[in-house]
């Protein structure tokens, strides 16, 4: 009996090690990664916030508009704030590019707008 509670005591401890990895060095490795790679995270952005909703134009790109209702979820980070335009893609938006009086005007916005983490 005692090494069965030992075992799972075990492989609870694994298993608590194994996600604060992920957490604290897989994730943001992996994020950084993927921002050297990906190309059209790096070119500069023209954001334009209406009240239908977020128009975003890359670079030389055509101009994407999405409505309130498409992004998924917000998060607001030290540098910039991350809209989720599907679970895997999203829309970095530097905070150094906004006035204060605009960076609160957007997260007011995005927190009326759009589910927040």
């Amino acid at each position: 009996m005692t090494v069965a509670y030992l075992f799972i005591a075990v492989l609870f401890v694994l298993s608590v090690a194994i996600r604060w990895g992920i957490q604290t060095w897989a994730a943001p490795r992996l994020a950084r990664q993927e921002y050297r790679h990906r190309r059209s995270l790096q070119l500069p952005v023209d954001l334009e916030i209406a009240v239908q909703g977020l128009g975003i134009r890359r670079g030389g790109e055509a101009r994407k508009t999405f409505t309130w209702a498409d992004p998924q979820r917000w998060i607001e980070g030290p540098e910039d704030l991350l809209v989720y335009t599907s679970e895997s893609d999203f829309v970095p938006i530097p905070k150094g590019g906004l006035a204060a009086a605009e960076l609160r005007a957007l997260g007011e916005t995005l927190a009326a707008r759009v589910p927040g983490s």
